[in-house]
């Protein structure tokens, strides 16, 4: 079973495409360096698992463009219930300056606000505001219920 190909499906990204294969790769990157930060959350208690993390990346313009191809994407990408990127001059001083391709960035990770949603198990600050579904998020419903969300990369 594991030396097997069963689909050749699979294609390589051109460069023309929205995100390509080396966008890829620095995304790839950035999580790996948010994983860690998570991983560190979660040895000291603060959440059980990255669905219950708020993740902010503070980032050059270059990266900053990059992750914004992704628009509220990121947060899927990341598996967590928030993700936003701000610049990095804004970042806190006693944050630690990672590179990728010689720009910079840095990741803080909390604990997410909201109640966790029984369908996604994203912690969500609108879960309870539908009467009719007291424990599902505004998202899930419109799923559910709804036209449902229109997403384009993950």
């Amino acid at each position: 079973v594991f030396t097997q190909t069963y689909s050749d499906a699979l294609f390589s990204l051109d460069d023309n495409v929205s995100i390509s294969g080396s966008d890829w790769e620095a995304i790839t990157q950035i999580r790996d360096s948010v994983s860690k930060s998570l991983e560190t959350l979660r040895a000291a208690g603060d959440i059980g698992g990255a669905l219950e993390a708020s993740v902010t990346i503070y980032a050059s313009d270059e990266i900053a463009t990059l992750l914004a191809k992704l628009d509220d994407e990121l947060r899927f990408v990341l598996i967590t219930s928030t993700a936003s990127v701000s610049r990095i001059d804004e970042k806190p001083a006693d944050l630690e300056t990672l590179s990728l391709n010689a720009f910079d960035y840095a990741v803080l990770t909390s604990k997410a606000t909201g109640e966790k949603c029984v369908r996604c198990w994203h912690l969500r600050d609108d879960v309870g505001t539908h009467q009719e579904h007291p424990e599902v998020c505004a998202r899930c419903i419109s799923n559910v219920h709804g036209t449902g969300e229109k997403r384009a990369i993950a």
